[in-house]
């Protein structure tokens, strides 16, 4: 997973653990946030937008069976995210294995 903060050239890099779990603690951004990029051998470039309507109330199984369902429909673009108060921003991103 790739943070990347555009305008001033920062990258910050993290891997997820075994079972795709991450957490990563990046400087705040002041009226803006960072590009989010994923990527995972045998998975799709793509991923599903955790602000996609619905996603964050899905079961597991819906959202792996969704993820799937759209994964040739989803663009590899970076995703941006931003904390919008002083509270951590808490997220998920959800990869669909290549068929």
């Amino acid at each position: 997973m790739v943070f990347v903060d555009e305008p001033e050239g920062r990258r910050i890099e993290t891997r997820s653990s075994a079972d795709g779990r991450y957490k990563v603690v990046v400087p705040s951004l002041p009226d803006r946030g960072y590009l989010v990029s994923i990527a995972k051998l045998g998975y799709s470039p793509a991923y599903l937008n955790p602000g996609t309507e619905g996603v964050t109330e899905m079961p597991h199984s819906r959202r792996l069976e969704f993820s799937k369902e759209l994964s040739s429909t989803l663009s590899a673009t970076p995703y941006s995210v931003q904390a919008y108060d002083a509270r951590p921003l808490l997220t998920d991103f959800y990869l669909a294995p290549r068929p």
